[in-house]
């Protein structure tokens, strides 16, 4: 009974159909710099454009007509033991497609600081943009920073486009119309390079 047990399992195991290889990579662009062990460092003021990429095709349905394929991907910040913390992410889809070595999905990684956090930088931009007009010479200048005091900071808060900085650890499953297509893991590193209070008003 035992031997006819793992003969069966045995079977099963070696039928059992096994994922083909991917890969997820940040775009070259967006890639400032790389670690001493090949992680790819990415600003923390910067989009995050990635590719997930399935090296085999599927075949095609009968209607001629292949729906992209999607990503999902959850985050984890490193701690310096190696511990793991999972973090708020988003996957923001931008795109796909099939070249000669595979399918391949574009999406942008937001990895967004806390929203005491946001919601503090959102408050300080309002601050300073009051006390800019304010000491203006212009009427219409002095006139908007009335307006700005009494601006509510939640409404410019969701405009503010910050990562966490650390080092993560990204784990992204594609997903052929919600059936696993193939997943994987791979490391990221997000440096600081000052903040969205910055970043704006240098733009001013």
């Amino acid at each position: 009974m035992i031997p006819a047990l793992i003969a069966v399992t045995l079977i099963g195991w070696l039928q059992a159909p096994t994922q083909p290889r991917v890969s997820c990579s940040v775009q070259a662009p967006s890639v400032v710099s790389r670690s001493a062990s090949g992680v790819a460092q990415v600003g923390n003021l910067q989009l995050i454009p990635m590719e997930c990429r399935r090296f085999a095709r599927r075949p095609m349905p009968p209607s001629g007509q292949q729906h992209l394929l999607a990503v999902e991907a959850v985050v984890f910040q490193l701690g310096e033991a190696g511990q793991r913390t999972l973090v708020p992410s988003k996957v923001n889809p931008s795109g796909g497609g099939i070249d000669l070595e595979a399918e391949y999905v574009s999406f942008y990684l937001d990895i967004p600081i806390d929203d005491v956090e946001r919601d503090a930088v959102a408050r300080e931009i309002l601050a300073e943009l009051g006390r800019r007009a304010v000491s203006s010479t212009n009427e219409v200048e002095r006139a908007a920073a009335a307006k700005l005091q009494g601006t509510d900071p939640r409404g410019l808060a969701q405009m503010v486009r910050q990562h966490r900085t650390g080092r993560f650890q990204v784990e992204f499953r594609m997903l052929d119309e919600g059936r696993l297509a193939g997943d994987g893991t791979f490391g990221l590193e997000v440096i600081d390079q000052g903040s969205f209070f910055d970043l704006l008003l240098r733009s001013k």
